[in-house]
């Protein structure tokens, strides 16, 4: 009872002297499957769900890979060498970069009732080794990247004279892929209105509704801490659900995503800029066919979420 108080004292202790940003570090460790003979054949997989569920309370991530991880834990199971009726749990902590050990410890027992306390003590020895600055930048350094994002899409159309016509919105989803920590790929797809006036008058006006896959590649920057910069330049296609208006298939475009954490993710605003490949098409009995030049102005806010973290 006395050797039980001691280790609940401990590990109070040990809590208190945790430091904040460790606990609220979010560094991804990978944990391998725990090897060896413990006391029955369940200590294995007690150990390594034990493992999971603790580093998560602690806020750290837990990475699906090894090649995704900042760490990596390996558990071993062994019959004491002193008393045979007793059992050692030994844990490394591995540095995913160099491979090299940063700290490892072990603990003995003889069954699982009495595990929890001498457990804590042991994970909270070993993680309180994780530099606090580790996992800082993780949320900016994603293979991948999912969102959506509502924009207000001002149009300018010009035939004989120019009319901006400033009753468009739209929205839509979209996925990143990141070959490399400053280049990167987009495609999405985004839904838009596309109001047409025609001699400034409300009575001329031709709805139309579009649906738009834009194509981009990013070029990637990490200013500071908190934000994070990318210009890019593609191509978006058009495909009109009416045939009042028939814009051209293809669509070039400019513009940039200047991001901020934002929970697990980014907030982002989105500017662009894009312009036709060719005219587009009015058609109307009292007009008959009208070719105009169709400019577009996108301004976005979205959020994104990322995943797999890249070393």
């Amino acid at each position: 009872m006395a050797k039980m108080k001691k280790y609940i004292v401990l590990s109070l202790l040990l809590c208190l002297s945790f430091p904040i940003s460790a606990q609220a570090n979010s560094a991804s460790i990978f944990v391998l499957p725990i090897t060896g003979t413990g006391s029955d054949a369940k200590d294995n997989e007690f150990f390594y769900n034990k493992l999971i569920t603790e580093i998560t309370l602690l806020q750290f991530n837990i990475a699906k890979t090894m090649r995704d991880s900042e760490f990596y834990l390996i558990g071993t199971l062994a019959a004491s060498p002193d008393d045979p009726k007793k059992y050692v749990f030994h844990l490394t902590l591995f540095d995913s970069k160099t491979s090299e050990s940063s700290a490892d410890g072990e603990l003995l027992y003889e069954n699982l009732d009495a595990i929890n306390d001498p457990f804590m003590l042991l994970l909270f020895s070993i993680l309180h080794t994780i530099p606090a600055s580790a996992g800082r930048d993780n949320w900016r350094n994603k293979r991948m990247y999912v969102g959506g994002a509502a924009f207000w899409t001002p149009r300018i159309y010009t035939a004989e004279g120019s009319v901006m016509h400033l009753a468009n919105f739209g929205g839509g989803v979209n996925a990143e892929y990141h070959f490399l920590s400053f280049l990167a790929a987009e495609a999405g797809i985004e839904l838009a209105t596309d109001l047409v006036r025609v001699y400034d008058s409300d009575s001329d006006n031709y709805k139309n509704m579009l649906l738009e896959i834009p194509i981009l590649v990013k070029y990637v920057l990490k200013p500071g801490d908190f934000s994070v910069f990318e210009p890019y330049a593609g191509i978006h296609l058009n495909i009109p659900f009416m045939k009042t208006t028939v814009p051209p298939v293809l669509s070039w475009m400019v513009g940039f995503q200047y991001g901020v954490k934002a929970g697990p993710g980014i907030l982002y605003i989105d500017p662009r800029f894009s312009m036709d490949i060719g005219k587009s098409r009015l058609e109307a009995d009292n007009l008959g066919e009208l070719l105009f030049q169709r400019d577009i102005i996108h301004l976005g806010i979205g959020y994104k979420v990322g995943f797999s973290t890249r070393r």
